[in-house]
């Protein structure tokens, strides 16, 4: 795989995702996006892209708000548990809003097939990785998302959509966090 084969990459993503943003304002237009991501298994060669609305966003927040709190709650009254209740309460943190692609309202809402990644990773050509951080395709792909959403921003692509006061922008790898790369309306500062 040559390094200038990501450019062809960018305009690939670049282009569908323009497509992808049409159609849901087509088909979807009377909702209000909260969150565009995309998501990805670059070994896998696809990547998704996902949009969330301010009441799905809501509704798993308050739901995961009645569940880690509850679960939180009772860990905390454990003893077994009072050395390690920084990582339980890490690991049972709440955000007021959804973080995670799969419980967005429309995960998947098109897919981009990306083969010559998985073909290259199949490879026994494939660079060999310790860790997710030294990863060819996942530091390629990263950089390509950066990429790909500064453009759409810059182009001012998500417009199109009927935008939440914020909308976030960003990605994340499957079974990974996401990353937000942009925050989109915001509203005026406050004096």
């Amino acid at each position: 795989m040559q390094e200038s084969d990501w450019d062809l990459y960018l305009k690939r993503l670049v282009d569908e995702t323009k497509a992808a943003i049409r159609q849901f304002a087509a088909q979807h237009g009377g909702e209000e996006v909260c969150y565009f991501a995309y998501d990805s298994e670059p070994r896998y060669g696809y990547v998704l892209t996902c949009f969330n609305t301010s009441s799905a966003s809501l509704e798993t927040a308050r739901k995961r708000r009645e569940y880690h709190t509850q679960y939180r709650r009772k860990l905390m009254a454990d003893p077994v548990w009072f050395d390690s209740a920084y990582y339980q309460t890490k690991a049972h943190a709440l955000l007021p809003f959804c973080n995670n692609t799969g419980d967005f309202a429309y995960q998947g809402f098109t897919e981009i097939k990306f083969p010559e990644w998985q073909e290259y990773a199949e490879s026994p050509n494939y660079p060999e990785a310790e860790e997710d951080d030294d990863d060819y395709l996942i530091n390629r792909v990263a950089r390509l998302f950066c990429r790909a959403t500064d453009q759409l921003v810059e182009e001012r692509i998500f417009e199109q959509l009927r935008l939440a006061r914020p909308t976030l922008a960003g990605f994340g790898f499957h079974d990974h966090e996401q990353h937000v790369l942009h925050i989109l309306n915001l509203p005026d500062a406050v004096s």
